[in-house]
């Protein structure tokens, strides 16, 4: 989803056409959200579930992207007048969750949106003594990993302003492009893929590692690539592994 800009008198456009990879996500989902979004986690006292909706009653409506939904029918979105918090920030108390896995199992199993409302919500998820954590969750069709980190910033961060750095495009490097051939060549290969040679359960289940910050960032610079290339990179290779 694009940015909208106000229009006359301020005010958004009513609707937004959805644009091709907003679709090819809607369609591939069966028009089902397939959530994404970012988990925070935090030490010390947590904050109260009325505070984090007061946050985001007073922040939202200045934020375009929480304004939509997509429209019945029609490859369109559709902007919404009145946002209810209630049934968009929520609780949840996982005293067991060490690891932060069960939050994450926690934000990709239960639903979102279908009753008309935006597709994003809040979660403050209460952990072990001494923890908790916030999570902004939206429909990738939406937003992208960038566009939620700036929504993210800006619906719960105590400073708002900021967020990622725009993508400023790097002039190729032979070794790159050589490597780019290579991949492509390699993709026309039929190879048995068993992993997605089986029928698709429905479940949705999660994986995931602990990644000193640090250590991508130095392996970006070594590669003139950002800690999002980074991470890109290391899932790809994951699922190719692993199918």
């Amino acid at each position: 989803m694009h940015d909208p800009r106000p229009g006359a008198h301020d005010a958004l456009p009513a609707s937004l056409p959805m644009g091709t990879a907003d679709v090819a996500y809607h369609l591939a989902m069966g028009g089902r959200p397939l959530p994404a979004g970012f988990l925070f986690g935090f030490s010390g006292r947590a904050p109260t579930l009325d505070s984090v909706r007061a946050r985001v009653a007073e922040r939202a409506a200045r934020i375009p992207a929480l304004r939509y939904r997509i429209a019945r029918q029609s490859r369109t979105f559709s902007r919404v007048d009145g946002i209810d918090v209630e049934r968009h920030v929520h609780e949840a108390w996982l005293p067991g969750d060490d690891d932060g896995a069960g939050a994450g199992r926690l934000m990709l199993s239960r639903p979102m949106g279908g009753d008309g409302r935006p597709p994003w919500d809040v979660w403050l998820v209460h952990g072990p003594t001494g923890g908790h954590s916030l999570c902004y969750r939206t429909d990738h069709t939406f937003q992208d990993g960038v566009g939620a980190a700036h929504t993210a910033r800006a619906l719960l961060d105590d400073h708002p302003a900021g967020g990622p750095p725009p993508y400023r495009p790097r002039r190729p490097v032979l070794g790159g492009l050589a490597g780019a051939v290579g991949d492509m060549a390699a993709s026309f290969r039929a190879t048995d893929k068993p992993a997605f040679d089986v029928p698709v359960s429905g479940r949705t289940t999660l994986c995931q590692a602990v990644v000193p910050v640090a250590r991508l960032r130095a392996v970006g610079r070594a590669h003139g690539a950002t800690v999002n290339d980074v991470f890109l990179a290391a899932l790809a290779h994951a699922v190719g592994t692993w199918h």
